[in-house]
């Protein structure tokens, strides 16, 4: 993943920053661990959705075997899922990625105030119809490389047509490489 951020002189600035995302719905999680372990941040994919209990005790795992900066990809939150994120802040829950248009700002806030951040992922290049800006601390943009549900665009153009909508941290899922 490559993240892309506008630097004070109007220019952007890109880092090699890496998230590992483990197959979408699988409790095995050890791509996250091995993630976390060697630098990066590991991410448990439930993007499809699924029972709270399951990608808990999945989160469980790799809390249990990491020091923390790991992350978590759901569709949209409940009030139970947002009590479980939570809790897991304390054992190193770092991001919680969902779904653009199921981003609700209360949600964030309180999910940011408990030490968590909220990463809002976008599959198209126009705006979701919630308002992210102040809302989210990042975007990550799927390009059609990444597999699962993808838009159009490839992670390259996504990035283009986003740097001129929002001044958020831009992060990219798709087919990269450090160079872009």
């Amino acid at each position: 993943t490559v993240r892309v951020v506008a630097t004070e002189d109007g220019r952007t600035a890109m880092r090699f920053e890496k998230l590992v995302f483990t197959p979408s719905g699988s409790v095995i999680v050890t791509l996250a661990v091995a993630a976390c372990r060697a630098g990066a941040t590991g991410v448990v994919n439930f993007e499809l959705g699924g029972p709270t209990e399951i990608w808990s005790a999945a989160l469980d795992r790799v809390a249990a075997a990491c020091d923390g900066g790991f992350g978590i990809k759901l569709p949209s939150l409940s009030a139970q899922a947002e009590e479980h994120l939570v809790a897991f802040a304390a054992r190193g829950l770092r991001w919680v990625i969902l779904d653009a248009d199921a981003v609700q700002a209360d949600a964030a806030r309180r999910l940011q105030s408990a030490g968590l951040q909220v990463m809002a992922e976008v599959l198209a290049a126009q705006p979701p119809a919630s308002q992210l800006e102040g809302t989210v601390d990042a975007l990550l943009l799927k390009g059609n490389e990444a597999g699962g549900l993808v838009g159009e665009d490839a992670s390259f153009i996504l990035l283009q047509k986003w740097l001129g909508h929002t001044g958020l941290p831009l992060y990219l899922r798709g087919g990269l490489t450090p160079q872009v």
